[in-house]
């Protein structure tokens, strides 16, 4: 299986007419209601990459492409695809039905361990501070996480039922640009699996499937800024018989989750 991934700076994106045309009336009006010319620009950079995404995987006009929310706040269309946006960059991924993505921007927080007792599995914990570089397996953790809960439309708040995540031997997918023959037709149903890349020092983002992809094609129109690279993946598997909530017994958490 081959996905389509696609990467845009957005922090000087210009609201001009020729990337408004991008937006349908709907969207026009939604983008006019925010007051902040970052979030505009955030808004608008994730419409103009999903839409361009999608168009070449649907194989259609990229002002025939419709996207709309989910009861869960996800923005869907025809095609699979996930949306995320994190400190001045967006990330976009098409691909099959059970598909999420999540990019996040490293914070020096001081109480991240406090977080993840409320949020991850005991031995989700136990490797955490096992590990040197423990804020940098939090933020693996995290991402990885929302990308799953994405992947099958769930909410934010069901962090807690997410299973508990452990590193697989299993080698990522291969990484190609510039080939935009997206095929996809090697479908089928299996668990969801995580592959998790450092873009950075600073970003990581997270890719969660069923089945794990083969191939992820970088498109040429929108590539990986040349500060960040893909070159080292860990594959991440999920214990799916036992969620948080049930290892730990909790309920829903009132804490709000890290905004990175």
């Amino acid at each position: 299986m081959k996905f389509l991934l696609g990467f845009l700076e957005y922090e000087n994106l210009e609201l001009s007419p020729a990337n408004l045309e991008y937006l349908d009336s709907p969207e026009k009006d939604k983008l006019n209601q925010f007051t902040n010319r970052l979030l505009k620009r955030q808004f608008l950079g994730g419409r103009i990459l999903a839409k361009s995404l999608l168009s070449t995987q649907l194989n259609i006009e990229i002002r025939n492409v419709r996207i709309e929310i989910h009861p869960s706040g996800r923005p869907i269309s025809t095609a699979t695809f996930s949306l995320s946006h994190s400190s001045g960059l967006t990330a976009c991924i098409t691909g099959e039905e059970f598909l999420g993505l999540d990019l996040e921007r490293r914070s020096q927080r001081k109480h991240y361990m406090s977080i993840a007792k409320d949020f991850f599995h005991e031995q989700e914990l136990a490797q955490i501070e096992f590990e040197n570089k423990s804020l940098q397996l939090f933020y693996e953790y995290w991402t990885i996480k929302e990308a799953y809960i994405k992947a099958n439309n769930m909410s934010v708040w069901n962090l807690k039922m997410v299973p508990s995540a452990k590193l697989s031997n299993k080698p990522g997918p291969k990484i190609t640009q510039g080939n935009l023959n997206v095929v996809t037709s090697d479908y089928n149903h299996s668990p969801i699996e995580a592959i998790s890349y450092m873009l950075s020092n600073e970003y990581f983002l997270a890719i969660a499937s069923s089945p794990a992809p083969r191939e992820i094609v970088i498109n040429p129109d929108f590539p990986l800024p040349e500060r960040f690279n893909l070159n080292e993946a860990k594959h991440y598997i999920f214990d799916l018989l036992q969620p948080l909530s049930d290892v730990k017994g909790s309920k829903t958490s009132t804490q709000s989750p890290p905004n990175a």
